[in-house]
């Protein structure tokens, strides 16, 4: 299985900050990684199987009431397997 990792920066709609908030932490596969409500933009991590899925997913974030944008600015993908691999070896 391929997962496939993504950021999306939400500009959001500061009347609405606390039940957008809410609605995304409810997702499944989305975490809120940094917030700032006094500017009105979150940082929210996508995690899905396929990148139609994760368009699905942005789509979602657009529908809430209160969110003005939502943009994916990175996006990554590997075998799932891969993922508790290291990075790298360390020299002895």
């Amino acid at each position: 299985m391929i997962l496939h990792i993504s950021s999306i920066i939400v500009q959001v709609n500061s009347l609405a900050w606390s039940s957008v908030y809410d609605s995304i932490e409810k997702q499944e596969h989305a975490s809120i990684s940094a917030s700032d409500e006094g500017q009105g933009k979150m940082i929210v991590v996508l995690e899905a199987p396929s990148l139609h899925d994760t368009q699905n997913m942005i789509d979602a974030l657009k529908a809430i009431k209160g969110v003005v944008s939502a943009t994916m600015v990175y996006h990554h993908s590997e075998p799932a397997s891969e993922l508790n691999q290291p990075l790298y070896e360390h020299a002895s």
